[in-house]
């Protein structure tokens, strides 16, 4: 019979790299702890391969870093690093904007819409976990209604990147309070065609949320 944490063996490094790519964002394992492969091979019930396997991901995604005795360190996120990748994601999040001002479908925006309706509702209701959950999917909705996949591909990369930076900013335990209004502006620029304003809208909006990502980081380190 399988230990509760042991993984199901089809896909395992996958699985692996999901379950501790949670439990570094969560802080399970703090920056500066180290992740022993035997101790992470009992620990899911698999050998050290796909444990190696997913640590090399999460290295690549900067989650860890491999020292040169191949011991895995949870890392911490520098600002420089943190900010250059911001940079790039806000021309990612302009661009997909911008396309989907030509590409997005009926159904698209009717999932737009209901995500937008969502996120008012649980601002109004100070709704911190649902709030964050339904911003990360109205931007994922985005990004699809790009119909790019090149581009969701590299969007998908830095979001997971960024996903601890965000964490150890302090931005999911406040609510961006223009948010959902940026959010309006552009689906209605998306309705309008609007793809220069679209772009506008959006990459004004992801700078403002660099900015607390940012904020946030810099006060860590004082």
């Amino acid at each position: 019979m399988q230990s509760p944490a042991s993984i199901v063996r089809t896909k395992i490094a996958p699985q692996i790299v999901e379950r501790l790519r949670e439990e570094i964002v969560t802080g399970v394992w703090a920056p500066g702890a180290t992740l022993p492969a035997n101790v992470l091979s009992a620990k899911f019930g698999v050998s050290h391969i796909p444990v190696r396997e997913a640590l090399l991901v999460l290295e690549s995604e900067g989650f860890l870093s491999l020292a040169p005795n191949r011991m895995a360190i949870v890392t911490e996120p520098t600002i420089a690093a943190t900010s250059d990748k911001l940079i790039v994601l806000r021309n990612l999040e302009g661009l997909a904007a911008e396309l989907a001002c030509e590409r997005a479908t009926d159904a698209d925006m009717r999932d737009l819409l209901a995500l937008q309706a969502q996120l008012e509702q649980c601002f109004a209701t100070q709704d911190l976990a649902g709030y964050h959950r339904t911003n990360q999917a109205f931007h994922r909705r985005l990004v699809d209604a790009a119909g790019n996949q090149t581009l969701s591909d590299f969007h998908q990369t830095l979001t997971r990147h960024l996903e601890w930076a965000r964490v150890r900013s302090g931005i999911r335990a406040e609510l961006l309070q223009d948010a959902p209004h940026q959010h309006g502006q552009i689906i209605d620029c998306l309705r309008h065609g609007q793809g220069v304003a679209a772009r506008r809208m959006a990459e004004e909006h992801f700078a403002a949320v660099s900015e607390v990502i940012l904020r946030g980081l810099r006060e860590q380190k004082t």
